[in-house]
């Protein structure tokens, strides 16, 4: 019979101890396609990702379907969905998103709610905000907000909503009040 040897057993160390002496490292992704990616800073240039999650992203020339991040910094890119608590988009494409402060620049964005909303000359389909400010040539198709400053236009704010709303309400009880039983 062989000699078993003895079984050398390794402490694991604890999540504290694992946080002191890991240093996590930037992540670079260029022109590689990932499915997942969960790091501490992602840095993505001309490449893709499926879902990435980080504390800080920034993405030149490349695309994530999804981001979960503190900070998200989107230069000539595409997000699909992202939920952070900075966004700043400059001459991207952003699905919708869920940001504390977000900034859109040159850039479309079909859905946006957060606190604070700066777009110039951006396109948004719908904006749901505490505070949007609209520079010039910025516009926006529905804008659900507390207060909006700026020049850009909006095709429907809250009261707008409202009255094609009723609109829509009477004409659909006059077409039901028509129809034969």
């Amino acid at each position: 019979m062989a000699e078993e040897k003895p079984k050398r057993t390794r402490r694991r160390a604890s999540p504290v101890e694992d946080a002191q002496t890991e240093q996590p490292q930037p992540v670079s992704a260029n022109t590689n396609d990932r499915e997942s990616v969960d790091v501490d800073e992602l840095n993505l240039q001309q490449g893709r990702i499926g879902t990435a999650m980080a504390r800080a992203i920034t993405v030149r020339q490349g695309a994530i379907g999804r981001v979960t991040a503190e900070n998200v910094l989107l230069t000539q890119g595409a997000i699909g969905g992202a939920r952070t608590r900075e966004l700043s988009v400059e001459l991207g494409a952003l699905g919708g998103a869920i940001a504390g402060e977000a900034r859109v620049r040159q850039s479309y964005v079909q859905g946006i709610v957060a606190r604070e909303v700066s777009l110039e000359q951006a396109g948004v389909r719908t904006v749901i905000a505490n505070h949007v400010t609209m520079g010039r040539q910025s516009g926006a198709l529905v804008v659900l907000a507390r207060t909006v400053d700026g020049d850009g236009r909006a095709l429907l704010d809250w009261r707008g909503a409202m009255a094609l709303g009723a609109a829509f309400a009477v004409l659909t009880a006059l077409l039901r009040g028509r129809r034969p039983r």
